[in-house]
């Protein structure tokens, strides 16, 4: 930060002086001496230098005064020409000076002042600087702006796992540090990222032994398959399921999956999970299935996967009745789950897709609720 404020600060001091000086010398000119200067430096040569003509110059408007030779660090010519009573001429940025020596040793200087000229108005000067000041600026900010513009292209081509390309800026660069911050930031991620996906194998692998062990002991039930035993088998085949996804997922790196697309027809597909749902649910609920028949290209697996979790957060929260609406709409199909519970809050509607997010604060997980 102090480095950008003093680059900042030296830039704009030099850019003033600069843009001053230039301006001056387009819209101010100092007129070289003319003939009204000769004609008071012949008036000077022929008049007798005395307080008499120092007082006629003062009432004529013309700044004079007597001063000591040896204020002025003369040179040996200079000098010559005033002790033999000629007039010398020196100048300065505003006026031009002529001195002549008196008898008494001193010398009578007149200061006369250039005529300054404008080449413009008020309002051009002071549109003009400001114009000017404003390139000065823009030539600053174009490498600091070219620089955000690379730190900005490196954040939004981010991967899909949230890491980020290295930001490659010249070391002289004013956002070096930024760079170098983002690519550790993105190294730590993957680190992060990579430990993630090592855990979560490990537990999913941990998870297939039970699940192996579950799927024999219920094969191998003497009692032969009831109801409720062939519930557990499907929870069972759906916990499998659920860890091959994961192990897949993390084979792929969270890559897309492969997806098997068919002509699924959802109105059967709803009416097979509600009669699968029907088996695990002990609460006595009404579900009917107001379809058209809709087909759709999809993958049976994800879609079914969909329905399923639409129906069990709806079993989960109705009193009496859950109603699946299937309808068709142009080149849409649109699939609905209507529950009589108590509904979510306006201002919680978006907040529900959220993992592990719970409307009602007086649900615990060990009861349920949406996840």
């Amino acid at each position: 930060m102090a480095r950008l404020f003093a680059s900042l600060y030296l830039w704009i001091a030099v850019a003033l002086i600069a843009s001053t000086a230039l301006l001056d010398a387009l819209f101010f000119n100092a007129q070289p001496p003319g003939p009204g200067i000769d004609a008071t430096r012949i008036a000077l040569q022929h008049a007798k230098p005395d307080a008499a003509l120092l007082n006629d110059l003062r009432h004529s408007g013309i700044p004079a005064r007597f001063i000591p030779t040896d204020l002025i660090a003369w040179p040996a010519q200079s000098r010559t020409a005033l002790a033999q009573g000629q007039v010398v001429t020196l100048y300065d940025d505003t006026h031009t000076l002529l001195y002549r020596q008196t008898e008494s040793g001193t010398l009578i200087e007149l200061a006369l002042a250039h005529r300054l000229t404008s080449s413009g108005s008020w309002w051009l000067y002071s549109g003009s600087f400001f114009a000017l000041l404003g390139v000065w600026i823009a030539l600053w900010l174009r490498p600091l702006w070219r620089d955000l513009h690379l730190v900005q292209q490196a954040v939004e081509q981010a991967e899909h796992n949230g890491t980020i390309a290295p930001v490659v800026l010249p070391a002289r660069s004013r956002l070096s540090g930024i760079a170098q911050a983002l690519t550790r930031l993105s190294t730590q991620v993957n680190e992060l990222l990579l430990q993630h996906k090592e855990m979560t194998g490990a537990v999913a692998h941990e998870l297939r032994t039970p699940l192996a062990r579950l799927k024999f002991a219920l094969a191998a039930s003497a009692g032969g398959p009831s109801t409720q035993w062939q519930a557990m088998s499907d929870d069972v085949e759906e916990l499998d399921r659920m860890v091959q996804e994961m192990l897949d997922y993390l084979r792929t790196e969270g890559s897309p999956p492969e997806l098997n697309i068919s002509v699924l027809p959802l109105a059967a597909i709803s009416r097979q999970l509600v009669q699968k749902l029907a088996v695990r649910n002990e609460r006595q609920l009404t579900v009917s299935v107001v379809a058209s028949e809709a087909a759709i290209l999809g993958d049976a697996y994800y879609i079914e996967r969909a329905i399923e979790n639409l129906l069990i957060n709806a079993y989960r929260h109705a009193r009496s009745r859950v109603l699946i609406d299937i309808e068709i709409g142009g080149a849409y199909v649109s699939l609905r789950v209507h529950d009589d519970g108590e509904g979510v809050d306006v201002a919680n509607r978006d907040k529900v897709f959220a993992a592990f997010y719970r409307p009602d604060t007086h649900r615990s997980r060990v009861r349920g609720g949406q996840d």
